[in-house]
């Protein structure tokens, strides 16, 4: 990560060791967009699930789709380009208090729920691009959403929902107690 001119190292964004799967896609995107590579077959599946949807960012998208799918994401965990950092960027870094502090706050105001409604809505227009497998997963993630308190934990935990680091779960475990997700 580098400043708005392109010069000073800012640091570097997280490395993720959790593979890469449609469980943790549904709860984080861990790709920019500008850092993807991809086949023709994934490439084709993202314009098949593409049309007439409203999605969060098309990078989260990109990852919910392919691996959705049963296609297989790699995460490098070499850096390979500069991402420019500007004051007005939209999502932008996202390591620090700060980031963390605002998360939370979206979390609270029940940004992430919003999220995965939009989602949960573009994936039910292209359920049929999902394996069998994600579309059980899938089932899981909006039955657990609508469950009580207890069901909804049990059904988080027997999906496998999770994201990339220790405080991210902590985050996710907070917001399923909180019907925030």
């Amino acid at each position: 990560i580098v400043d708005h001119a392109g010069h000073r190292h800012l640091g570097y964004s997280p490395l993720f060791t959790k593979r890469p799967r449609f469980s943790n896609a549904l709860m984080q995107n861990i790709g920019g967009g500008n850092t993807m590579v991809m086949n023709k077959a994934a490439w084709q599946l993202l314009i098949e699930a593409s049309k007439d949807v409203k999605v969060v960012s098309h990078d989260w998208w990109a990852y919910i789709v392919v691996t959705g799918g049963g296609g297989v994401v790699i995460y490098d965990p070499r850096p390979s380009l500069k991402y420019r950092q500007h004051e007005q960027n939209l999502v932008g870094r996202n390591s620090g208090w700060r980031a963390r502090l605002m998360r939370v706050r979206m979390l609270l105001q029940g940004q992430y729920r919003e999220w995965n409604d939009r989602h949960i809505a573009a994936l039910k227009k292209n359920n049929h691009v999902l394996s069998a497998q994600n579309r059980r997963v899938l089932e899981l993630f909006i039955k657990a959403r609508q469950a009580s308190l207890f069901q909804r934990i049990y059904l988080f935990v027997k999906a496998g929902f999770h994201r990339q680091t220790f405080l991210g779960n902590l985050g996710l475990f907070v917001s399923v107690i909180l019907k925030k997700v």
